[in-house]
């Protein structure tokens, strides 16, 4: 028995076959050949596994900070904002005020987010000051723990996006809400039942100039807000006004007047640090910052394409069953840590995932991980009215 272990164990251990032939030390050299493909292989697995840690963590924080948005209404509604606060502090969007000057501490746009306490922070924000926006994304900065945002890496960031979307049905029939023949621009969506965003908030952070997008709230697109009034089968001496888009009333001057869109603004969502900026097709950064989320992907991601296949015999009766509704989308977009560099003596630059996410380049987002969420908030939810 002992022969035949030995003969096994000299087969393992390379020795040849022909006795008294035996190559010492054959074994330390395929060792040393092996070692290294081991060691890169395993550091790989362990940076492969702290990336989907972090990726987990920061899924589930963007999921509990949008599950915020059912329970925030009144004035913790989207569109009960301070608008002054919508813009994050960076001077690309003309923020100029430091500690000291004169107006910093009254500033909505500081108090608001937190800067008059000294650096950013949930923490210096008023029980009475945090509103829809500050209180979804105070809400993924505390879940995310043990991660931190970095306030200056300039890429680190959570962006919150709200969104009022309408069921519509185009056409010319009678029971169709929107005439092509009375809107010509409604011909750009087609024609049938869909849902459209007809409202982004903040309304004074909704669009990038660069997209070319239309006005989040004009989306019969031609540049008015568009009402008639209709005979009232109630009250006949009272004609009922018939708003197709979303408006505010306006107590000065006691009108209805539609939702005022700044025009050709450079960021989009609410942005908690504002340092995410966004990129073109070739990774090219582009001189906006905020959501990813353009308004065409939001009506695409509802309208369902890939649940009701298009031009299915049923297609028209299962959108005809879409609902009006808010919408809030969390983003958030956080520059990952090598777990290796947390260590003495180590270096990432060890690992093959180093070099896959970014390298020693400061300028690359490769190296950021990106995780979003969407629920529903009906605070946002819009109540536009059609002819019968």
């Amino acid at each position: 028995m002992r022969k035949i272990m030995k003969r096994l164990i000299d087969i393992l251990d390379g020795v040849p076959a022909a006795r008294g032939d035996r190559r010492k030390g054959q074994s330390l050299v395929e060792m040393t050949f092996v070692t290294p493909l081991l060691l890169i292989m395993f550091v790989g697995l362990v940076e492969i596994g702290w990336f989907a840690q972090n990726y987990l963590n920061l899924v589930e924080a963007a999921k509990v900070g949008a599950r915020r948005g059912p329970f925030l209404n009144g004035e913790y509604s989207p569109q009960s904002w301070n608008e002054a606060a919508s813009l994050p502090p960076i001077a690309a969007l003309g923020f100029t005020l430091n500690p000291g000057d004169t107006g910093y501490d009254s500033s909505d746009r500081v108090v608001y987010r937190g800067l008059s306490g000294g650096p950013q922070s949930c923490d210096n924000i008023l029980p009475g000051e945090f509103g829809f926006f500050n209180t979804i994304a105070c809400t993924v900065v505390d879940t995310m723990d043990p991660l931190r945002l970095n306030l200056t890496n300039r890429k680190d960031d959570v962006v919150v996006s709200g969104f009022s979307v309408q069921a519509v049905k185009i056409g010319s029939g009678p029971t169709d809400d929107i005439d092509p023949d009375d809107y010509s621009s409604a011909t750009v969506y087609d024609p049938g039942s869909q849902v459209v965003v007809v409202g982004r908030w903040p309304s004074t952070a909704n669009e990038c100039y660069l997209w070319g997008e239309r006005d989040p709230f004009d989306w019969i697109e031609d540049d008015t807000m568009n009402w008639e009034y209709v005979p009232n089968p109630m009250d006949p001496t009272v004609d009922l006004r018939i708003n197709y888009e979303l408006g505010v009333w306006d107590v000065v001057n006691s009108t209805y007047v539609g939702w005022q869109d700044a025009g050709t603004e450079k960021m989009v969502g609410f942005a908690w640090t504002g340092q995410r900026q966004m990129e073109d097709a070739t990774d090219a950064r582009i001189d906006c910052w905020g959501s990813e989320w353009t308004m065409e992907e939001v009506q695409a991601l509802v309208n369902l394409p890939n649940f009701i296949p298009s031009g299915s015999s049923d297609e028209e009766e299962r959108k005809s069953y879409f609902p009006s509704q808010g919408i809030v989308i969390v983003e958030i977009f956080w520059e990952h840590n090598f777990l290796l560099d947390s260590f003495p003596l180590l270096s990432s630059t060890w690992s093959p995932v180093y070099q896959v996410m970014g390298g020693d380049d400061p300028n690359s987002t490769a190296d950021v991980v990106y995780a979003w969420a969407a629920f529903p908030a009906p605070s946002a939810e819009p109540r536009l009215v059609f002819k019968p």
